[in-house]
């Protein structure tokens, strides 16, 4: 269809047009600037590597996608991430929760066992200081 000078420059083109669409599109999805832009600049490289023979309606259709579908699939990671981090910290907490509980025992056992050896001890000196 045109010479690669011309399809770059057609591309070239057709970036500096949309750029601010595209990053509308997804700052509305994932409202961060910089992940934003990241997003959009990392969707242009995949379409010009996929479709740099094609039409600029390709182009637009297949940016559209494209930019939404990354946005889309980092926002279900961050979730993932996210619920990952629940489980694990409502995990820890029950488990630190059952330490600690342990942990409460195994001291007041020792109280009690030093508690016992005194007594124990006042007893058996009252026993042998009454024979």
């Amino acid at each position: 269809m045109f010479g690669k000078s011309a399809r770059i420059k057609a591309f070239e083109s057709f970036f500096k047009e949309n750029y601010s669409f595209y990053y509308f599109t997804a700052y509305h999805l994932l409202d961060d600037e910089e992940l934003s832009r990241d997003m959009v600049s990392e969707c242009t490289q995949l379409v010009w590597e996929k479709y740099c023979d094609g039409s600029v309606d390709q182009w637009k259709a297949y940016m559209y996608h494209t930019v939404r579908n990354k946005c889309l699939d980092h926002l279900r990671r961050e979730q993932v991430k996210k619920n990952s981090s629940i489980f694990i910290k409502q995990s820890l907490l029950s488990h630190s929760s059952n330490i600690m509980r342990m942990m409460n025992v195994w001291m007041l056992s020792i109280i009690l066992l030093k508690h016992y050896q005194s007594c124990l001890g006042r007893f058996l000196r009252c026993v042998i200081s009454r024979k």
